[in-house]
Order: C-alpha cells, then sequence, then structure tokens
C-alpha cells in the first residue's frame, strides 16, 4: 500500500500527486498523516483531492511557490493541511 501510495504522489497526471506537492509545500509530512486515525485521513485526504473541482487552481497556486500563504481557502483540504502544519506534523484538531 505505501508503495502504491508513493507510486501515485510520484505520477504528475494523477490528483494524488497534488496532494503531495501540497504537502510539500505547506511542510505537512504525509507520512505522519498517514498514521492518523489508523490511514484513514490520509485516504479520505486523497479522494478529496482526487474529487476536487479547483485541479487547475491548485497546480497554479503550488507553481507560484509562496509557503508562507498556508493552504489556499480554494483546498477542500485546507484545514487538515492547517492542523497539521500548526502541530509539526500532529493533529491540532479532527478536520474531516
Amino acid at each position: 500500500m505505501k508503495r502504491l501510495f508513493a507510486s501515485l504522489l510520484a505520477r504528475q497526471d494523477h490528483p494524488a500527486y497534488l496532494l503531495g506537492r501540497m504537502a510539500e509545500h505547506l511542510d505537512v509530512d504525509l507520512a505522519e498523516v498517514g498514521r492518523s486515525q489508523l490511514g484513514t485521513r490520509l485516504v479520505r485526504m486523497a479522494g478529496t483531492c482526487r474529487a476536487c473541482p479547483n485541479q487547475r487552481l491548485c497546480r497554479r497556486f503550488l507553481e507560484c511557490g509562496d509557503t508562507a500563504r498556508g493552504p489556499a481557502e480554494f483546498c477542500p483540504n485546507a484545514a487538515n493541511f492547517r492542523a497539521f502544519r500548526q502541530r509539526g506534523g500532529s493533529p491540532a484538531a479532527r478536520p474531516s
């Protein structure tokens, strides 16, 4: 499972790639997210990314490289990214 997810994160044509890029951009450790709630949070985040209508906007946001801004409000995973970013990897809250 870990290898499969890692390979999806590397595929630029797959929405999971955007999840990986956003996590990297915000200095969020996806391995830590994966350990949260027995991995269900990471699975939900990946599913949200896959169904996101803002993928094009996300790519443009990531290309600008402004990490100080935090996750963009258009991102349906923004609350999850903020939770893990605030605690250095540990969730500050339990957003879905």
